[in-house]
């Protein structure tokens, strides 16, 4: 196999973890976190049996990986876990739904032989037993990858197209964790597959990436990257037919420094249309399903144009990376023919600025395209024809364990004793850095709602959260010394619908959470804000 390839097919669905270079060293587990290896065992899976358990279409079979420890502000970029099957019988997952505690920067899943990388289920360092995202992917299938620092997360391709997984295959996820909070974190995992009779199966879809990985964010500098990639000549050229192409599925990826992600259809009569787009960095789930899907060779489009816009603040250039860099990628899910992996590894160039003042990049778009797995091949009729065929319950007397489900918020316990010592600069270091400011939503230079609070001067942030205009339609002051239940942080942080002048409700925050703030920190931030809001 070539170098090209093999690199390719490496770089597949690496949307953010695992082999990919970051800009400093990258710490290892500590030996705390290790520790949980051995002492954290996995809970039980719930498997349904019974064709009569079916829920609507789809079975769900759910399993929790367990907890893992990070020490405070640890950065453990490949840690990885595993679900072994025991499937005698192809799996077909239309839904997938992640549910985690906290800490985890970005995800990727993949299904791999049971053979390959064996150990116990549950979490393992993925070096002890040589993980590699590029072996997973040549020996199995890409099947989920995580949106930047989300908990909940539901990657669902349309009613009856599925992912599959082979017979005797397992799960195993690689996790970028980042716990950047001045408190030690446990955090867990937990993920339920919705399952199809294979006679409910319409379409087994296909992985594809887009990428532009010569990334160049000058410093103090606006700047966007555009890559045009033709998948319509390979395609052709390599099957001997016309391009054929339905897409189901769209992840972007990129980090705090983003402020637009956009794919367009290229070429033909609707050449430039937006088919996704975002704006902005807010750390929510953004896949998009397609349903129906989108029949790119209809529209007369012959591929696809991948734009990402950054807002570099800093003193120094930015390029490829992890946490310290960023990444302009999509991950995809479409009913095709071949296995594509698209975009600009090299030969970025400045092209001109616009008149907004942003710095314009281009780069051409080298397309891979490979022949499907004989693996991910659609039903056979012995398939439909069988009888409804699950993966076996660990032990007869395992406990059930529920489907993933968004959690319900439940508001702060206004009885709980607040967090010591009661200072801003605890409050910055334990709840907004790690809940707030990271990946930019309320940093860099365009913080939400115009309030940032990565200043690391305490005179400075307590300036901004005094002063601050709240946007919301209330007359609440975001921080009013000496009353917290009169000031809107307090009211955000604490209830789960907190309600402006007008009756509306508002998000709580930390936006995307699954749940509020720990309850004494939560008191710790009333009770900084009744004892005078001080800096010190």
């Amino acid at each position: 196999m070539s170098g090209r390839v093999f690199a390719a097919l490496s770089a597949l669905v690496m949307l953010a973890c695992g082999e990919q270079e970051t800009q400093r060293a990258p710490a290892q587990a500590s030996d705390a976190a290790l520790a949980d290896v051995a002492s954290a065992a996995p809970r039980d899976a719930q498997v349904e049996a019974d064709a009569d358990a079916f829920q609507g279409r789809t079975t769900p079979v759910t399993f929790d990986f367990g907890s893992w420890g990070l020490l405070p502000f640890e950065e453990v970029p490949n840690i990885c876990a595993a679900w072994t099957l025991h499937n005698e019988a192809p799996l077909y997952v239309e839904t997938l739904r992640m549910l985690n505690g906290g800490a985890f920067h970005h995800a990727n899943w993949f299904v791999v032989p049971e053979d390959a990388f064996d150990g116990p289920d549950g979490w393992f360092a993925c070096r002890q037993r040589d993980f590699r995202e590029a072996a997973a992917v040549l020996l199995g299938t890409p099947l989920f990858a995580q949106s930047t620092q989300t908990r909940f997360e539901t990657q669902t391709l349309g009613a009856g197209v599925a992912i599959k997984i082979p017979p005797r295959h397992r799960i195993i996820a690689s996790v970028h964790m980042l716990n950047l909070s001045a408190r030690s974190l446990r955090t867990s995992l937990q993920v339920t597959l919705d399952l199809l009779h294979p006679r409910d199966v319409a379409t087994v879809a296909a992985p594809f990436r887009l990428f532009y990985d010569d990334l160049n964010l000058g410093p103090r500098r606006r700047s966007d990257f555009t890559t045009t990639c033709d998948l319509a000549t390979p395609y052709t050229q390599a099957q001997g037919r016309a391009f054929s192409m339905s897409l189901y599925y769209l992840l972007p990826h990129y980090h705090g420094l983003g402020r637009r992600f956009e794919i367009e259809l290229a070429g033909g009569p609707r050449d430039g249309e937006a088919i996704f787009s975002l704006d902005g960095f807010d750390g929510l789930a953004h896949g998009r399903s397609f349903d129906p899907p989108l029949d790119i060779a209809a529209t007369g489009a012959t591929g696809f144009r991948l734009r990402c816009t950054y807002d570099n603040a800093s003193d120094a250039e930015v390029g490829f990376g992890l946490a310290d860099g960023e990444m302009c990628m999509a991950l995809g899910f479409a009913d095709v023919d071949a296995l594509f992996d698209a975009g600009a590894a090299s030969g970025d160039v400045v092209i001109g600025t616009s008149p907004e003042g942003v710095e314009r990049h281009e780069a051409p778009c080298d397309v891979l395209t490979l022949p499907r797995k004989e693996s991910q091949g659609p039903p056979t009729e012995a398939e439909r024809a069988a009888s409804w065929a699950m993966p076996p319950a660990p032990a007869p007397d395992a406990p059930a364990v529920a489907p993933v489900e968004p959690p319900l918020c439940v508001e702060s316990d206004p009885d709980v004793a607040p967090a010591q010592p009661i200072t801003l600069a605890a409050i910055r270091d334990e709840v907004f850095k790690p809940g707030c400011t990271f990946s930019a939503c309320h940093g860099g230079s365009a913080p939400a709602a115009g309030l940032a609070l990565d200043a690391t001067n305490l005179d400075v942030l307590r300036t901004t959260l005094l002063r601050h205009d709240v946007e919301a339609e209330t007359v609440l002051k975001l921080v009013d010394p000496g009353d917290a239940v009169a000031s809107w942080l307090y009211q955000r942080v604490s209830q789960c619908a907190p309600r402006d002048d007008r009756g509306r409700a508002h998000a709580p925050m930390p936006l995307g959470a699954p749940e509020r703030l720990a309850d004494d920190q939560v008191a710790r931030i009333k009770a900084w804000i009744d004892q005078g809001a001080e800096a010190r």
